[in-house]
């Protein structure tokens, strides 16, 4: 199964993956003017990886099994946007309180890298 990609561009935005597990992914979601400080503005988004199990025919052309980011008409049910990293956290500890899941060690990794961002 092809895995979700680790940075990719969509909808004038560039998304960077800080964290993940099989379940949730952490994204940075920038808007594609860095350049310009002015305009520059950055986002937090939680998501739960979708898997599209079997292959799909699209206009002739086979999609092999993948994982998929949520559709804007999944957004609050299995995608959800901050404005801060903690915020995120918090809302993947919630989904996966008991499950034992959460790796905190990897989070603040991962979270030492924005900080330079976070605090433009």
């Amino acid at each position: 199964m092809k895995k979700l990609e680790k940075s990719f561009t969509k909808k004038g935005f560039r998304y960077s993956q800080m964290w993940r597990n099989d379940k949730f992914a952490i994204y940075l979601q920038e808007n594609d003017v860095p350049s310009d400080a002015d305009n520059y503005y950055f986002f937090y988004e939680l998501i739960k990886i979708k898997k599209r199990i079997k292959t799909v025919v699209l206009f002739g052309v086979e999609i092999p099994p993948s994982e998929v980011y949520p559709a804007d008409k999944d957004w609050g049910g299995l995608g959800w946007t901050f404005f801060r990293l903690k915020e995120a956290e918090t809302k993947l500890n919630n989904l996966l309180k008991g499950n034992g899941e959460l790796d905190q060690g990897i989070l603040q990794s991962r979270a030492n890298v924005c900080l330079e961002v976070e605090s433009v």
